[in-house]
């Protein structure tokens, strides 16, 4: 299982046995601590031992709770430090954590496996479990290598990746059968006779922060978002910023140069750097005196291996369209950089929906800011028509009375409709009971909504949706790829609970989202950065650019043995043996990727 994942844990490798259970650890070792620590860890007094794949947060704290030996904290690993916390607290032990953790736990005195996964699904954690046998790792795979797995796939899933909402609406589910990834925010206790799943922590509507002035906001959001950013910048080797044109991850180089002083970043540009995109990068990085390393849409295939090699190896097909920040991170490994922080995710923390925002002023009577909020000089006012305005509007009035909520009811009717429809343009000749099942799923992945009237609400669904989770997996997978890890500061557990405490003019002023972060910046950065309008990007190009340079080739047997697998290979029989072209679709892409991903997954042999 480790040769698997040796791409996650490149630098060491060692198997702990204890009659029945075996434990293995690879190492990619991006903190100080975790070049010095030894896993499997076996503590001392207790005979316990623990693995992970951790970053701790709160590690002073951490240490002063637990007690200690009187060593110093940078000789103590932050699996040690975790196990501490599991022999002091139990089962309650995962709450006192803070970072991004995957971790297991063998307690040898009470015969008990325990499992655990951070707050949001940073850190992947995947299981099969059956009567006599329990098998986890970070990777779907490697579990899937052993012979006593299943080697089936997961129908459910390969169905829900032609419909975009659906990657979210199963937060266990892998394309794997049987192999399921622990729920974040949850613990999962085995014993002999029993399991049970946990959740040790949930997101929270928090008390609104009410402060006086943007300078006192600034103040506040300068604290918790800087030391995010510090934590994730704790790291053994050269550590840089993932920097697109965006504030989002501008911010980060803001936050990392305030504490750093000089500082790295690896960015995705143009071939000739002339879009607006990769302009904007060059500002940030002269403003903030980094030290940039890019790459271009020509370069990703000497990096990353060509778009077809690439979408077979990948463990989820969902990974298929990464190849922008695919080849960030390759570009990373190939100047020593271990840790890359992200904006990912930004957007769902830090920019509510604007009818939320409109449904809060209307309520309130602050007619005249809701109707500021489409100043054609902001960010909303040159992205919406007139037309849309007055819907928003009209919407975010009645969204509390009955009507409004009859109208969101039959709006979600709708939604599910259209999503089903896309099965239809993707040709997939589905029957009526898959096209049911999907319908049943789309119901479960809609969260009720939340009771309350302030404007974190409804981006509280997305956590507890768990979307967030999906993608951050994703970012996962991409950099365990080239042995690199993403960190992601807007993912810190007291940044989104800041963000969620806001008021809404913290968050929308005058068409512009996001507007304390951009205060905050605003002459730490150039202003085009901080109030660019525009929402280029360039990760199509990317996509592209790689996706139409050779032919599709499968083993058409392959898509014979299974009804579903066929009906993919008839609806992609154009694509096969052919290739995409340079002006390619979004569903001819998807079905490509499939017929190539589900074509190599099915040909591995029952042991790697």
């Amino acid at each position: 299982m480790l040769e698997v994942m040796v791409r996650r844990g490149p630098d060491r490798r060692v198997v702990n046995r204890s009659g029945a259970v075996t434990l293995g650890h690879g190492l990619l070792a991006t903190t100080p601590e975790a070049a010095n620590e030894s896993q499997p860890f076996i503590g001392q007094r207790t005979g316990n031992v623990i693995v992970a794949d951790i970053r701790l947060d709160n590690r002073a704290e951490l240490r002063s709770k637990v007690g200690h030996d009187g060593r110093p904290l940078h000789l103590m690993g932050d699996a040690e430090l975790a196990l501490a916390a599991y022999d002091k607290w139990q089962s309650d032990f995962a709450r006192h954590l803070l970072g991004d953790f995957a971790i297991a736990i063998w307690d040898a005195n009470r015969h008990r496996l325990v499992l655990a996964r951070d707050h949001f699904g940073v850190r992947p954690l995947q299981y099969f479990l059956s009567d006599d046998l329990l098998v986890f790792a970070s990777d779907g795979r490697a579990i899937r290598s052993l012979a006593e797995v299943p080697r089936g796939l997961n129908r459910d899933r390969l169905i829900d990746f032609f419909v975009p909402r659906l990657e979210t609406c199963d937060v266990t589910g892998t394309f794997f059968e049987g192999i399921n990834r622990l729920t974040p925010a949850h613990t999962l206790e085995v014993e002999p006779s029993r399991s049970v799943e946990r959740e040790y922590w949930r997101l929270e509507e928090p008390e609104p922060l009410v402060l006086g002035s943007d300078a006192e906001y600034i103040e506040a959001h300068d604290a918790v978002f800087g030391e995010a950013v510090r934590c994730r910048q704790r790291s053994r080797d050269d550590h840089a910023v993932m920097l697109s044109g965006g504030i989002d991850s501008a911010a980060i180089a803001v936050y990392e140069t305030d504490h750093e002083g000089a500082g790295r970043a690896c960015s995705a540009i143009s071939t000739d750097g002339a879009d607006l995109e990769s302009r904007l990068v060059k500002r940030t990085v002269d403003r903030r005196g980094l030290k940039l390393h890019t790459v271009t849409p020509d370069q990703v295939d000497t990096l990353c291996g060509s778009f077809a090699d690439r979408v077979r190896d990948l463990e989820s097909p969902f990974d298929a369209a990464m190849t922008l920040p695919a080849a960030v991170c390759a570009t990373a490994a190939v100047n020593g950089i271990r840790s890359l922080s992200a904006g990912v995710f930004a957007n769902e923390v830090a920019e509510p929906a604007l009818g939320d925002i409109l449904r809060v002023q209307i309520g309130q009577r602050r007619f005249r800011e809701a109707i500021q909020q489409f100043d054609p000089n902001g960010k909303l006012g040159r992205d919406r028509n007139p037309t849309q305005i007055v819907k928003s509007t009209i919407a975010a009035g009645i969204s509390s009375c009955r009507a409004g909520r009859f109208l969101e009811s039959r709006r979600d009717d709708r939604w599910r409709a259209a999503q089903t429809a896309m099965l239809r343009d993707t040709h997939l000749d589905l029957g009526g009971d898959d096209l049911a099942r999907v319908e049943e799923r789309l119901s479960r992945s809609q969260v009720p909504r939340f009771d309350g009237d302030g404007p974190g609400s409804a981006r509280r669904r997305l956590f507890a949706g768990h979307y967030a989770s999906a993608g951050l997996e994703r970012y996962d997978r991409v950099g365990a790829a080239h042995s690199v890890e993403i960190r992601s500061p807007f993912m810190d557990k007291g940044v989104v609970e800041f963000w969620l405490s806001l008021p809404a003019g913290q968050l929308i002023r005058r068409g512009w989202p996001k507007v304390l972060l951009r205060l905050a910046c605003d002459g730490r950065l150039p202003a085009d950065v901080v109030w660019n309008t525009a929402n280029e990007h360039l990760g199509w190009v990317y996509t592209l650019s790689t996706a139409t340079k050779s032919p599709i080739r499968i083993g058409r047997a392959t898509m014979d043995d299974d009804p579903l697998l066929g009906i993919i290979g008839q609806a992609g029989a154009r694509i096969a043996d052919v290739g995409l072209a340079c002006d390619a679709d979004v569903k001819d892409f998807e079905l490509a990727a499939m017929m190539l991903w589900v074509d190599h997954k099915e040909k591995l042999p029952s042991r790697l």
